[in-house]
């Protein structure tokens, strides 16, 4: 009779261990399946997006697979605008113009992402042209990034759309040694979120 309940309890063990591994077999399923979905989501944009730029041609315009559930399109500054200035160049107006068209696509709970951060960043060469709306590069970062919100949410919407400016907090190349290396620091980069938590919530109504 003392077998009885020693054997009732290892199974009762291993009927939970079962559980468990059953538990993480299937979160392991789901993260798999959502990591498969994120690729495919960022695959589709990058298709998309080499259909409209020839980025080896111009090499001032740039997508980059980002972490995780980033993905970054790059502009230099000297493309979109002027030395010390944050108004956009009609060069510059012309590719986001041409942008617009993608990202409203894009930002679609079916294939695309969820929101777009525009990011404003310059080298660490003092601002030199005296302002007072824009006294130094954080203004400069900052007004860039917001011009860039401004065009693209009258064509976009503004609802998912946010600005930032980082001065030179974050290069692009560490150093800056040459002049090349200022030069790539001066950029504006507009980052593409696609939110997993975003995804299996969408997958889940669909599912339903």
């Amino acid at each position: 009779m003392e077998f009885w309940p020693a054997y009732a309890d290892i199974m009762m063990l291993l009927a939970f261990v079962f559980i468990l591994m059953h538990a993480v077999s299937s979160f392991l399923n789901v993260d798999d399946r959502l990591k498969l979905e994120l690729d495919r989501r960022k695959l589709l944009f990058q298709k998309a997006f080499e259909s409209r730029f020839d980025t080896g041609a111009n090499r001032s315009i740039a997508l980059f697979p980002g972490k995780g559930e980033v993905q970054v399109i790059t502009f230099s500054s000297s493309l979109l605008f002027e030395q010390g200035k944050w108004d956009l160049k009609p060069a510059g107006r012309q590719q986001l113009l041409k942008l617009a068209p993608l990202l409203k696509e894009f930002l679609s709970r079916d294939n695309g992402f969820k929101e777009i951060r525009v990011c404003g960043h310059t080298n660490s060469d003092p601002f030199l042209t005296w302002d007072p709306r824009c006294p130094t590069n954080w203004h400069l970062s900052s007004l860039r990034a917001t011009a860039v919100v401004f065009l693209l949410g009258n064509l976009v919407g503004f609802r998912n759309l946010s600005a930032v400016g980082f001065a030179d907090n974050r290069p692009y190349r560490p150093g800056e040694k040459t002049l090349l290396d200022k030069e790539s620091q001066k950029r504006i980069e507009i980052e593409l979120y696609y939110s997993k938590d975003w995804i299996e919530e969408v997958s889940r109504g669909s599912d339903s």
